[in-house]
């Protein structure tokens, strides 16, 4: 349904997630939403990941039929740049 089935996400940067298989509407809810934010466009059946801040959370992405898929997101700097 969800694909990628993770992701690695740059701090300030989106990152999108492929939805298949669901019913619209499709949600998306953060666990930590001190480190991503997340938007859902139901035409696209794209979910958009925002990194905020380095850490883990977990996204979870639902349809109208109640199917979910947790998301384990990583967020991090790009290797190499300093942290300002």
């Amino acid at each position: 349904m969800v694909s990628p089935q993770s992701a690695g996400v740059p701090v300030g940067h989106p990152f999108d997630l492929t939805v298949g298989s669901a019913i619209s509407p499709i949600a998306a809810s953060v666990a930590d939403p001190s480190i991503a934010s997340v938007t859902v466009d139901q035409t696209g059946s794209r979910v958009t990941i925002f990194g905020k801040s380095p850490g883990t959370t977990v996204v979870t992405v639902s349809d109208a039929r109640g199917v979910r898929r947790d998301v384990p997101v990583r967020v991090a700097y790009y290797a190499g740049s300093i942290a300002s």
